[in-house]
């Protein structure tokens, strides 16, 4: 992931906080924007499995408690 892939990551996860009434992020709002804001950004030797490919990839990731 780019660093603007980053940035743009970062800011969808703080927009899902912002929706929640927070004005911070959790570990959940970092994970759920994951795939959203970063599947498009790589490519899949198979597109058609790319969304099944990050959310293993998430699921073997810790995040913490």
């Amino acid at each position: 992931i780019s660093l603007r892939g980053a940035l743009m990551w970062m800011r969808l996860s703080k927009g899902i906080a912002l929706c929640q009434q927070r004005e911070y992020v959790i570990p959940d709002d970092i994970s759920n924007s994951f795939i959203h804001s970063n599947c498009h950004r790589m490519v899949f030797k198979r597109p058609e499995q790319g969304e099944k490919i990050m959310t293993d990839l998430l699921e073997e990731i810790p995040f913490p408690a």
